[in-house]
């Protein structure tokens, strides 16, 4: 599984009503335009408590980005976060 290391900003949600069926998803997620990856937060407690303030709110979030076969979503896009923090609107 190649990992890409980048920068991604968007719109950001951090919500447990993110939901699928098979039960396959991180539960926040980051958008840009047309673009939806999901968040993975899992392991550090700071950057959970960075999500909860940032919801709803522009982030910037770095981390490392691999693809993951689902049953819902037949490919989910995934970025295991390494930093979040708010985007500057400058």
């Amino acid at each position: 599984m190649a990992r890409i290391r980048k920068r991604y900003g968007g719109l950001f949600y951090r919500s447990r009503s993110i939901v699928a069926i098979d039960g396959k998803t991180t539960g926040t997620i980051i958008r840009s335009g047309n673009v939806t990856w999901e968040l993975d937060l899992s392991g550090d407690p700071k950057l959970a408590a960075a999500a909860e303030k940032l919801n709803k709110q522009k982030v910037i979030a770095s981390g490392a980005y691999y693809q993951k076969k689902g049953v819902e979503v037949a490919e989910r896009h995934i970025v295991k976060v390494k930093s979040l923090k708010a985007a500057d609107d400058k």
